[in-house]
């Protein structure tokens, strides 16, 4: 049996070691909380704005599985209807209006999939007999503008085999790849082009005569 002598200096140790233990919880919480990124207010006037369309939940990891695909062809008025939906068939045509004034913003993956079908109109239709030719000035633009953000990203993903040997035969799957959710993308754009014509319908711009 533990002597009452002992027995308080046993309860002071551990009461000691809690407080100890409760301080270094309290200054590590502090330590972590200091880590994380502030709050930045914007003005969104000149450069003064994020770099990115804050979307919630978009690094959350989906999958996907590259696969050659016949439900994008390259030709033909499908084909022209399936690319067009990549971006047109978006109410906010790519698009989100940001910060007090609504600034008006091109969001980044809906510019590529823009150029992607650019680029494919003026392989099919070399000409501009469809009128879907694009200026070179634009092509040239689309180019450099895919060209850097591959760099930009940088994507180390290892691919197997050799795609130039490949038969490109249709639901032939090449491999599955970790991506951000593009779906969330699309539906915080669209959810932001609905806040915006919310607030236009009570404030029109131009403002009306």
């Amino acid at each position: 049996m533990v002597s009452s002598p002992h027995r308080t200096s046993l309860i002071v140790a551990i009461v000691a070691l809690l407080a100890a233990n409760w301080s270094i919880l309290i200054s590590y919480r502090a330590k972590i909380q200091a880590l994380k990124p502030k709050a930045v207010d914007y003005s969104y006037i000149g450069d003064d704005y994020p770099a990115w369309f804050d979307v919630p939940g978009i690094d959350d990891p989906i999958e996907m599985t590259f696969a050659e695909s016949s439900s994008y062809p390259m030709t033909g008025e499908r084909a022209q209807a399936l690319y067009i939906s990549m971006r047109a068939s978006y109410s906010h045509n790519g698009y989100v209006h940001l910060g007090p004034d609504h600034r008006w913003f091109a969001v980044s993956m809906f510019h590529q999939l823009h150029c992607i079908n650019q680029i494919r109109n003026n392989i099919v239709d070399p000409d501009g007999h469809t009128g879907r030719h694009a200026a070179k000035g634009h092509i040239q633009h689309c180019l450099n503008y895919l060209r850097q953000f591959f760099l930009c990203h940088a994507d180390d993903t290892l691919e197997p085999g050799n795609f130039l040997e490949r038969e490109h035969a249709m639901g032939t799957i090449s491999h599955t790849r970790q991506c951000q959710d593009w779906m969330k993308l699309e539906d915080a754009t669209e959810a932001n082009w609905q806040e915006w014509l919310a607030f236009n319908a009570t404030y029109p711009y131009p403002p009306e005569s």
